[in-house]
């Protein structure tokens, strides 16, 4: 195209010149970018090209509807790699529906979006670089916003870890993550359709903050951190966590309306500080039992949470159960000082705390379903567990006067459904009225740690009908230590052979009911029968050390003691104290090889042959393709006289498997059965099939050809053969079978 200039008398050269310049003049403000590829702005630097605007003033005409950024752009003969998104870069393009971000962008600048009030799809494409999201400033030093606060995403593809300025406080600071919209009210929070990849390890603090129309979301395998209320305040019904997630950040989920189920990883040793926050329709929750701790108001005003506290636990902070008014029953075998609170735990009807160094007082105020106690007895009297005050307005408890050595009185306020007391074991001494008027009480239980028990313990609990003692020889007791207790009506419960002692002994001896307990037995079976033998006894009495061993057989290795399919341990030696009857599984394994069947493989097929068993009532052999022995090539199961198989006349049972594989290791496993169905023996092994071009025949020339090898009857290849049957090859290329002495 050819520029033209007519002639106007009324256009002189100086206001032409006046025209160029400040067009020119206006393009140097405006246009201020490098050059544009595919429709979109950039800046070159280097080797690297940052995303940029048009014009400040007309940058909505530029990007319409979707826009895909590329990873990498070529210019005048260059590429260039796409790095960033300079602030503005989009500004006001009220016309953008969608964004797509590659790999290659490492960092987003602040209001890089801004007045992007249509933008409603982002993917930021998978990679192993995180993207860093600068915040946005509105003018105040200490308030900022994410870098999409003016859009409305509602559909987000999250393919790698982002980054971006976090505070651990907010939001009581003026710190927003990402998608924080301040848009009013009826735009806000429209996200509600999140997939994340599989290169993601970290959801970082606030990123899906109060978006209430999230209601779902799969977090992939490699994640392995979330950060502080993450997902607080959306609108997620259930969530499963990865294995790998080592840690969830504070109020990572709190305020979850709608959160009904989660299922926790193993790998999780702490539920940090509010994480659970007024879930209230929260049901189910797995706790793992790797799990150490519970931190201050974890599961506060989880209302409808009824879970059970893992063996291991050590630490619950206060607050921590707060307001768990569905919670049924509390198991904490170890918790060190328990001072965690149980306010509004008002269906809690069981509690059982094996080990507390401190239980302070009135812990089990308020509680006015109580019907089941446990505890390590840390204080003077059962009263100061619960506390002197209540709200007793619907007559749920008891108001108890106590008596304490000195003569002093207090008076406290005890649920009237408490019928059990058990004593933990730990617990050496009750003091002076321990139970001093607690008539509510039918069952008391007394370790077997208790050396003496002080008088007036039990004065006037004329409700107990049984009361039961580990120890074997009775503690020191005294003739108050049980008055008021109906001894004609109340069964004492004594360790088996102890009963002649407790009749002999001051204040055990005026009880008219002296029962012995039944023996604790401790049930040991193997998992082969004929693997293995177990020292032990099967009987003892409570609080007894039992110490079991298992020796294993020729041919098989000790693997572990289990008990309901747990592993208990993988010592031969297992001890414990004896508390109650149980069931134990010693698991012996055979050893590869070590064994009387023989294999003795071909190039496509193997014939097997072992000695009958005397008390076997059936076999089974089975020959797998792997190792694991999980992939079955055949299987076969006869009656102890070899029915199926081939048949014998001999003390010896054969058979055979076809069809197999040439040059191929298999595996084997034969289990021997009793009459009963139980494993009496269990033999596994290995062989190898050869190939059928690895043996030719030896053809009689006349001459002795030189031997170049020896080799197994499997084809394989010997350096120094022993005594036996071997394959021998000749230089000729022969081969011969031939007995080596």
């Amino acid at each position: 195209m050819v520029a033209r200039l007519f002639h106007n008398p009324n256009i002189n050269m100086k206001n032409i010149l006046l025209v160029l310049l400040t067009t020119f003049c206006i393009g140097q403000k405006t246009f201020a970018y490098d050059c544009a590829v595919g429709g979109i702005a950039y800046n070159l630097n280097y080797n690297t090209a940052s995303v940029t605007y048009f014009s400040m003033e007309y940058n909505h005409g530029y990007y319409f509807r979707e826009v895909k950024i590329p990873s990498h752009i070529t210019y005048d003969g260059t590429t260039y790699t796409v790095n960033t998104i300079a602030e503005n870069a989009f500004i006001n393009c009220t016309k953008l529906t969608s964004i797509t971000i590659p790999s290659t962008v490492t960092y987003i600048h602040g209001e890089a979006f801004a007045g992007c009030s249509s933008l409603s799809e982002l993917t930021i494409e998978d990679g192993k670089q995180p993207l860093f999201l600068d915040a946005k400033t509105t003018g105040f030093k200490y308030y900022r916003e994410g870098v999409f606060a003016d859009c409305r995403i509602n559909k987000l593809y999250l393919g790698r870890d982002l980054q971006y300025n976090e505070s651990e406080e907010w939001p009581s600071t003026q710190y927003y993550p990402p998608f924080y919209n301040d848009v009013p009210k009826d735009n806000k929070n429209t996200l509600y359709d999140v997939t994340i990849g599989k290169d993601v390890t970290t959801i970082p603090s606030q990123l899906f903050y109060s978006f209430e129309r999230l209601s779902s979301i799969t977090l992939p395998d490699s994640l392995q951190t979330i950060g502080r209320t993450a997902f607080a305040n959306t609108g997620i019904s259930d969530i499963e966590i990865p294995q790998a997630v080592k840690r969830i950040g504070p109020y990572a989920f709190s305020g979850c309306k709608k959160l009904c189920t989660v299922v926790l990883p193993d790998s999780v040793f702490s539920i940090e500080e509010g994480t659970f926050y007024n879930c209230e329709q929260l049901i189910t929750i797995n706790l793992p039992p790797c799990l150490k701790t519970l931190a201050p108001s974890a599961f506060s005003g989880c209302k409808r949470l009824n879970t059970e506290i893992p063996v291991g636990m050590d630490s619950i902070g206060p607050g921590a159960l707060n307001n768990c008014s569905s919670l049924t029953k509390l198991w904490i075998p170890n918790v060190g000082n328990a001072d965690f609170g149980l306010a509004g735990c008002t269906s809690l009807d069981s509690i059982n705390i094996r080990s507390a160094k401190t239980i302070p007082n009135g812990l089990f105020s308020n509680l006015p379903a109580l019907k089941y106690l446990e505890i390590p007895f840390t204080q003077n009297n059962l009263g100061m567990f619960f506390g002197s005050s209540c709200d007793n307005t619907k007559g749920e408890y008891l108001p108890i006067t106590q008596y304490s050595e000195n003569g002093k009185s207090h008076t406290y306020y005890i649920p009237k459904a408490l019928e059990e007391i058990v004593i933990a074991d730990g617990s050496e001494t009750l003091a002076y009225g321990a139970f001093y008027n607690c008539s509510m009480l039918r069952k008391a239980t007394l370790p077997s740690t208790l050396n003496g028990i002080k008088e007036k313990a039990f004065y006037g609990c004329e409700g107990l009908t049984d009361i039961y003692v580990k120890r074997a020889l009775p503690p020191v007791a005294y003739s108050g230590t049980f008055e008021g207790v109906n001894l004609f009506a109340c069964t004492l419960h004594v360790p088996y052979g102890s009963k002649q002692y407790y009749e002999k002994a001051t204040g055990w001896k005026d009880f008219y009911f002296i029962e012995e307990e039944a023996p604790i037995k401790i049930d040991v079976t193997k998992n082969i029968m004929n693997a293995g033998e177990i020292l032990g006894l099967t009987e003892y009495q409570y609080g007894d050390n039992v110490e079991l061993e298992a020796i294993a057989h020729s041919g098989y290795t000790f693997s572990a003691w289990t008990e309901n399919g747990n592993i208990l341990t993988t010592d031969r030696l297992c001890s414990f104290v004896a508390e109650s009857n149980r069931k134990l599984i010693a698991v012996f394994v055979p050893t590869l090889d070590s064994n009387l069947i023989q294999a003795s493989p071909e190039n496509t097929k193997v014939s097997f042959t072992w000695e009958k068993e005397a008390d076997a009532a059936s076999y089974k052999l089975t020959v797998y393709e792997d190792a694991a022995m999980t992939i079955v090539v055949g299987s076969q199961s006869f009656d102890a006289n070899g029915n199926i198989l081939s048949r014998s006349t001999s003390d010896s049972i054969s058979t055979v498997f076809k069809n197999l594989t040439e040059q191929h290791d298999y595996y084997y496993s034969l289990k021997t059965y009793s009459k009963n169905g139980e494993v009496l023996s269990h033999y596994i092994g290995l062989f190898s099939t050869s190939s059928e071009t690895s043996i030719q025949k030896m053809e009689t020339n006349g001459h002795n050809p030189d031997i170049t090898g020896y080799y197994d009857l499997n084809g394989r290849k010997l350096d120094a053969p022993g005594k036996g049957i071997h394959i021998i090859r000749y230089s000729d290329g022969t081969t011969q079978k031939r007995i080596v002495d």
